[in-house]
């Protein structure tokens, strides 16, 4: 999962992605979903148990919308999705 950034918003996006795009980003923070869907171990678990084909594997979009995501308080979200961002960044400097 990435976050598109505004100069690439509305761009097209090549075949296998998903465009996950949160209706309300005031109860979803768009770092938090990052961490969830490439940091957390039961996002993965959840993920790959539903992975599909043998070659290239690939997941539906009523997957994702059905995964069990637990969303806690938005001002945790932030502060999971800000620390999950800042150690990112420190792995491409180092």
């Amino acid at each position: 999962m990435a976050i598109v950034s505004s100069e690439n918003a509305g761009k097209v996006y090549a075949q296998r992605f998903l465009k996950i795009v949160p209706k309300n980003t005031d109860i979803v923070d768009l770092n938090y979903l990052l961490f969830v869907f490439n940091g957390s171990k039961l996002i993965q678990k959840q993920v790959h148990n539903i992975l599909e084909g043998n070659l290239i594997k690939t997941i539906k979009l009523r997957d994702v919308l059905n995964l069990n995501l637990k969303l806690p308080p938005i001002e945790a979200q932030k502060k999971i999705g800000n620390y999950y961002q800042s150690l990112k960044e420190y792995e491409i400097l180092t």
